[in-house]
């Protein structure tokens, strides 16, 4: 079928699978992408499409003119015209950020809380469990959700702990509180002298629940044992409704949303583009 590239749930009703399928034989700056939806919970399959989009693989040497761009805007949006109005998008390339989670620019007083972070969230994050081994991974890129508030996981004044503090769009700061469970620094999920980091992935702001991922390695040149796993926090008291253990052979190529079907939340995951699993939230104790 092609190789995943993003995953998204839209609409809280359609995971939107995109794949790459190679360069259209055409123009080597353009690649054919199959964009296809399935249902949440029941996984019936949807609609689909066949599109050619630019390459994003880097600066290509020249930039593309309209003349070549629009001609494959206007073909990708009448092939993809079922799968826009399911997602409820104008356009392929609307739909096309969308599942890429292009953020906005950070608000200033964001910016002053991850002054550290150089990188986007997909450059920064590309790097886990590579040398140097020993890097602790406090520093993230806060979350933008669709509403646009903003969730940041900082380091904390109490040890080894995440503090979790989420801005409204502006980038005031709403709440701001220490986390002592399911994320690092939980003794029940962390071995000690581990590093350890998490980050914020997805965020239900109808049902108040935050979706995080976390890893922790330790090791040395002899080898590194490493656990990744995805944590459930409720936004509004954060209590913990749950964590989920990654599988070993597919932590490198995980893909996770929180989706809403039948008036439930659910997390999925994607696996490697090969395991589609459906997990679901448990209610506030």
């Amino acid at each position: 079928m092609g190789e995943i590239q993003g995953l998204r749930l839209v609409g809280e009703k359609w995971i939107v699978l995109d794949f790459r399928l190679g360069d259209t034989h055409m123009n080597h700056l353009f690649y054919r992408y199959d964009t296809r939806l399935i249902s949440v919970p029941d996984l019936r399959p949807g609609p689909a499409c066949v599109s050619n989009r630019p390459f994003r693989g880097g600066a290509p040497l020249l930039p593309l003119a309209a003349s070549e761009t629009g001609p494959a805007e206007k073909h990708n949006d009448a092939e993809c015209q079922d799968v826009l109005q399911a997602t409820g998008t104008a356009s392929v390339e609307d739909l096309e950020i969308l599942i890429y989670r292009r953020q906005d620019l950070l608000p200033p007083a964001v910016q002053q809380s991850s002054r550290d972070l150089q990188a986007t969230e997909d450059d920064f994050f590309r790097g886990w469990g590579d040398y140097p081994y020993y890097l602790s991974y406090y520093e993230n890129p806060p979350f933008e959700s669709s509403s646009h508030r903003w969730y940041g996981l900082y380091g904390s004044h109490d040890r080894d702990f995440y503090a979790l503090t989420i801005f409204d769009s502006e980038g005031r700061e709403q709440k701001s509180e220490t986390i002592h469970h399911l994320l690092c620094g939980d003794s029940s999920l962390e071995k000690r002298g581990s590093a350890c980091g998490c980050r914020v992935v997805d965020v239900s702001e109808e049902r108040q629940d935050l979706l995080a991922f976390c890893r922790t390695q330790n090791g040395d040149y002899a080898g590194i044992v490493r656990r990744d796993w995805l944590s459930v926090l409720h936004t509004d008291d954060l209590s913990g409704a749950g964590f989920i253990e990654l599988s070993h052979k597919y932590q490198h190529e995980t893909l996770e949303e929180i989706a809403l079907g039948d008036g439930r939340p659910y997390v999925v995951t994607l696996e490697l583009g090969e395991m589609l699993r459906i997990y679901a939230i448990p209610g506030r104790p």
